[in-house]
């Protein structure tokens, strides 16, 4: 299972890219900054050979991962304690001890992977960190674009 940022990562630059980008960031002697200058560079020279469309849909899709990955944190403890009142209603209501054994069970699988899809997004802080570093270089080759296009 990926993570929102990873997959986005990965359609926008490649499994390379995206590759080269991480061991950069877990090289990177400056741990302390958030952002990284070589990867910011990288991640510019590939943004600048797009056209100005091709950027505006990134941005599109950029913010729509950050969305979902918003969602995915926030509704995250109410799905938590829906299920738990889910496991106990069954324990409470049901007269058949198969029944309420694989409803349970169930209801602990979805659980859990909700649990894990919770985990990827909310504690990958290298993809977080790349993010942070893809929406600047966006931004900027964005600005950089629309100057160009206007002279």
């Amino acid at each position: 299972m990926k993570g929102e940022f990873k997959r986005l990562l990965l359609r926008e630059f490649g499994r390379t890219n995206y590759r080269c980008f991480v061991s950069q960031i877990l090289s990177d002697k400056s741990k302390d900054e958030i952002l990284s200058l070589p990867v910011i560079k990288q991640m510019m020279n590939l943004l600048l050979l797009r056209s100005s469309n091709e950027l505006d849909l990134m941005e599109t899709r950029l913010n729509e991962a950050m969305l979902v990955s918003y969602k995915i944190c926030k509704g995250f403890l109410p799905f938590f304690f829906c299920s738990l009142l889910s496991a106990v209603i069954v324990q409470a209501v049901s007269n058949s001890l198969e029944i309420s054994i694989i409803c349970t069970f169930l209801i602990s699988l979805c659980l859990l992977a909700r649990l894990v899809q919770f985990l990827i997004n909310k504690f990958c802080y290298i993809d977080a960190r790349l993010i942070l570093t893809y929406k600047v270089s966006l931004d900027i080759a964005r600005k950089i674009n629309k100057r160009d296009v206007s002279k």
